[in-house]
């Protein structure tokens, strides 16, 4: 029998080995499972010919690897990064158990098909999670066996608690030892065919996009087209010309990033690199592009992934976009800043706020709010009017921006209320505490030196000196705990306990104690 299993599994491996060499790297992965699987029979069959240690303990170890192995294999065919320790898991597991359990054939049995169910149910999962990304019918074949393979498993563990097999080693020839290893080899041909029609069914697909995808280059010719492989400029259209500027011999060959604003270029690459992977298809984002005629010009780009000479290329899609972004860029200029100091207003703040929770919860370093009031503006306004008040915020807006770092992020609530966020602190929240302290005593300072500010009075120009401090409240915040209402309310609860203590201080916000 182990003959029988020897020869048809390594038959299998060495066939889907020989079709996936270079070309289909999940297939070979594949193909080494089987290898492995074909070792571990090949060692049983040695059984009371070498020792325990290799036709038990490695003959385990090589046939549970394989298991990891078909596992790792669909991994590879969806171009999905495996957890850590897929392989290395359960093959240490195996390793340690059959060699506690060398001379216990019954305890063994159920250890090894507990730890095989689990990987083939972990299988089961991932085909049907991923059932909408797989066309065909070998994904079910391949279910259909990973499924089977679980209940064998079952099969093995239920007749070997409830003692309805005798056998003491693996050469027994009861009905349970032959039925598993006759179903081995059912499930064996089965994973393999369902591998092979999976990766056949693949290719067909991969065929019929491209001819698609092709057939779009032609039919969109009213945009700008060109076709990049490895970053370089393949093919361009004439509207394409027409848009950068240059002629054709100037554009092909040469690297797409050489045209791209410097500050986009990051932005163009990764893009790129997404769409050559299959994950950006419908992707649409605007970029800029230095043209030979037209200065810098704005650009929407969108793109699909093809083969181009047997190379994976992409082909894009360029449409000037210019008017409609600086159209965009005003209309966001007055919806998320202030008119007159320029700075954020209280809505794109509460968006800094949401990226500075999502950058924490993944850093597990903290932010702080500074919630920032002027302790003697009034009078100024009093006194020489609100336009002589404005040009006091905008110097106040300025100083707010030189004192802090460029991750931090400035905005004005109204009157004179100012908020800083401080990014990037310390995950220690007494360390994060005193570089807050730092900063907010520096932004203090900035505030409290004297400001010079033009006056007209009665058709006469001159300068007046006024002098005002504020008073700031901080809070701390790590993740999603609060919402950014919530921390400008703590930050200004604070800011109110630093002017009754005397203005011109920093207070850092405490929680109320809990009542009862």
């Amino acid at each position: 029998m182990f003959v029988m299993l020897f020869v048809g599994v390594t038959a299998m491996a060495l066939s889907i080995a020989s079709v996936a060499y270079r070309r289909q790297p999940d297939l070979l992965v594949f193909s080494f499972g089987l290898m492995s699987q074909g070792m571990g029979y090949a060692l049983f069959f040695l059984r009371g010919q070498v020792s325990p240690l290799l036709s038990v303990v490695l003959a385990n170890i090589a046939i549970n690897g394989a298991m990891a192995l078909y596992v790792l294999a669909l991994y590879r065919f969806q171009c999905r990064t495996p957890p850590r320790g897929l392989v290395a898991i359960p093959v240490v597991l195996v390793g340690l158990g059959t060699w506690w359990l060398v001379d216990a054939y019954q305890a063994r049995r159920i250890l090894l098909s507990a730890i095989t169910l689990l990987q083939f149910v972990h299988m089961s999962v991932l085909l049907w999670q991923w059932r909408h990304q797989t066309a065909g019918r070998g994904q079910y074949i391949l279910g259909f066996a990973a499924v089977f393979t679980a209940l064998t498993m079952i099969y093995r563990i239920v007749v070997t608690l409830a003692g309805w097999d005798p056998a003491q080693k693996v050469t027994d020839s009861t009905i349970t030892v032959i039925l598993s290893f006759m179903l081995s080899l059912l499930d064996t041909l089965l994973l393999s065919v369902g591998m092979l029609v999976m990766v056949q069914e693949r290719t067909e697909q991969a065929r019929v996009d491209s001819e698609d995808r092709y057939r779009k280059l032609i039919e969109s010719a009213n945009e700008g087209i060109c076709v990049l492989e490895k970053g370089i400029l393949r093919f361009v259209n004439p509207k394409f010309i027409e848009l950068f500027g240059y002629n054709h011999d100037e554009l092909l060959g040469q690297p797409i990033l050489r045209f791209i604003h410097p500050d986009d270029r990051a932005l163009v690459c990764e893009n790129h690199q997404k769409r050559l992977e299959g994950h950006a298809d419908d992707l649409k984002y605007p970029a800029r592009v230095e043209t030979k005629t037209h200065g810098v010009r704005w650009m929407e780009i969108s793109g699909v992934a093809i083969d181009w000479c047997d190379q994976p290329s992409t082909l894009n899609f360029c449409s000037d976009i210019t008017e409609r972004q600086e159209i965009d860029a005003r209309i966001r200029e007055l919806a998320f800043h202030d008119a007159l100091t320029h700075l954020p207003n209280r809505r794109l703040l509460h968006e800094h706020l949401e990226r500075a929770m999502a950058q924490n919860q993944r850093s597990q370093q903290h932010s702080a709010v500074l919630f920032m009031d002027l302790d003697n503006f009034k009078p100024l306004n009093d006194r020489y009017g609100h336009n002589v008040g404005d040009l006091l915020l905008i110097e106040v807006a300025q100083r707010l921006c030189q004192s802090i770092r460029g991750t931090d992020n400035a905005a004005r609530l109204g009157g004179d209320e100012f908020v800083v966020v401080l990014n990037g602190l310390s995950p220690n929240l007494p360390t994060a505490t005193e570089q807050a302290r730092h900063v907010a005593e520096k932004i203090i300072q900035a505030l409290s030196e004297p400001y010079r500010l033009q006056v007209t009075q009665d058709g006469q120009s001159h300068t007046v000196e006024h002098h005002c401090t504020a008073s700031a409240g901080v809070t701390f915040f790590c993740g999603h705990g609060s919402t950014p209402a919530q921390l400008l309310d703590q930050a200004d609860a604070a800011m109110y306990r630093a002017k009754e203590a005397g203005r011109n201080q920093v207070q850092f916000y405490q929680a109320a104690p809990a009542v009862g």
